[in-house]
């Protein structure tokens, strides 16, 4: 992977992690990271969900949230996917932020505002599965091996 510091004039590859500087040009002593499943996994539903945003946010012109949603996610999933620090970090503060933000619509829905069985099939099907996965994510960002394999 030398080719890449002279074609594209970088120190660290970004298609293979390999660390150009602290070795001979070897494989073996180049210091490959393999990134785990879950990584590739995480990263691989942001890049969709960024997708997602970025199209509603562009088919329905003016609506700029949906935009910066959509360019947030695509930035930390390719951040987690290069196993950058501070994406895990940040995305480690959004999950807890989208987790109190969901737990409050939850309070809203069903001791605030009942509003009947429709509530509750919303409760249920989009706002329990979001704190469920993004308390999936939190736990499984915040283990030690995950955290090791970032820089």
């Amino acid at each position: 992977c030398g080719l890449c510091q002279y074609r594209f004039g970088v120190q660290r590859c970004l298609f293979c992690l390999f660390d150009l500087q602290s070795g001979n040009g070897t494989k073996k002593n180049m210091g490959i990271k393999k990134r785990p499943i879950g990584l590739i996994l995480l990263s691989s539903f942001g890049w969709i969900v960024g997708a997602f945003n970025l199209f509603i946010g562009y088919a329905h012109q003016g609506n700029g949230v949906y935009r910066i949603i959509g360019y947030v996610c695509v930035v930390l999933s390719f951040g987690l996917f290069q196993l950058w620090d501070w994406a895990r970090v940040v995305f480690l503060v959004v999950s807890f932020g989208y987790i109190l933000y969901y737990l409050y619509g939850l309070v809203e829905i069903f001791i605030f505002h009942p509003v009947g069985w429709q509530g509750g099939a919303m409760a249920l099907t989009v706002m329990f599965p979001l704190i469920i996965f993004n308390l999936i994510s939190l736990i499984y960002l915040a283990r030690p091996t995950i955290r090791a394999q970032f820089r």
